[in-house]
């Protein structure tokens, strides 16, 4: 890991450190906790963790969003081949009033 020392300088600003030793060791823990590659300053050290958390945010609601549309689609086609509620709702993993709900916008949405 290749780093100079940016991010020590502004800690430093916060944070003296007696034995030149911890601050490398606080700096290569801080890139370990934050899986940063390369050296950051204290801000940039926060937008990285902030925009990663934001991907991670992102990915989890697209997953969200395609399990919901996937269930969606079950019951679509469920019910238009004839499937029951209470079939639609164990397949779906979803309560027959969220079926129903869905079935009642499907024929609002004609």
């Amino acid at each position: 890991m290749r780093h100079n020392g940016r991010f020590s300088k502004s800690i430093r600003f916060y944070k003296h450190f007696e034995n030149p030793q911890f601050s490398t060791n606080f700096e290569l823990e801080v890139f370990s906790v934050f899986k940063i590659k390369e050296a950051m300053g204290l801000e940039e050290i926060l937008l990285h963790d902030a925009l990663q958390q934001g991907i991670e945010q992102g990915i989890e609601q697209g997953i969200e969003q395609g399990i919901t549309l996937e269930k969606q689609k079950v019951i679509k086609n469920g019910w238009a081949e004839g499937l029951s509620v209470e079939l639609l709702a164990r397949l779906t993993a979803l309560n027959e009033e969220e079926v129903k709900a869905y079935i009642h916008k499907l024929s609002a949405d004609k």
